[in-house]
């Protein structure tokens, strides 16, 4: 497993320096470090599940390193920039990777839900403020109590939560968990997730 993270990674700082597929603000190691953490505070939550839909999915995060921790989960990535597409599909290619595939597409659009169904679980990685995220990624999520919403989130998941209480009844959810953690770097990070009532 470490070794696939750790090829993947060298594969995205490859791809980085000839196209911007992540911010280059940090160094590789901070960045792999950050992304791996989220990661790891994610995949146990998910060992019930079945299938993960990954939106706004970018260069693979927290998707492909989600498959690479859980190699029997069922994966989809879905990002509306084609060079970030054709990168995930690169490095599925890459790390030899099945059960996981990379779609260009609006998560927010009505014609690309239908088409990719529902899922056991839903994850972004702070791509959307809460509440349009909850509203986008409800549509993804499966009619069934096990279900989750999953979101990764900074310092401001508390402002952020107090917004989307209406979001949460229309849809007939609500937070399940809130983990909080640190970065490496000590960053604050927090873990929501959300469940059918």
């Amino acid at each position: 497993m470490e070794e696939l993270i750790a090829k993947y990674f060298e594969l995205l700082s490859i791809w980085n320096r000839k196209i911007r597929l992540v911010s280059k603000a940090a160094s590789v190691d901070e960045f792999e470090r950050e992304h791996v953490q989220d990661a790891r505070r994610l995949a146990p939550l998910l060992a019930d599940a079945r299938s993960l839909i990954d939106i706004g999915t970018g260069a693979g995060l927290p998707g492909m390193l989600i498959k690479i921790m859980l190699p029997d989960l069922e994966v989809v990535l879905i990002d509306s920039i084609r060079k970030k597409v054709s990168f995930c599909d690169e490095a599925i290619r890459s790390l030899g990777l099945n059960g996981i595939r990379a779609v260009c597409g609006r998560a927010e659009d009505e014609g690309v839900r239908e088409a990719l169904g529902a899922f056991d679980a839903v994850v972004s990685r702070a791509t959307w403020k809460l509440k349009k995220y909850i509203e986008i990624s409800a549509g993804y999520m499966k009619c069934s109590p096990s279900s989750r919403i999953y979101a990764l989130k900074g310092a401001k998941w508390s402002e952020e939560l107090s917004e989307v209480q209406n979001t949460l009844e229309t849809h007939g959810l609500m937070l399940d968990q809130s983990i909080g953690y640190a970065l490496p770097d000590s960053t604050p990070r927090r873990l929501l997730s959300f469940r059918p009532k």
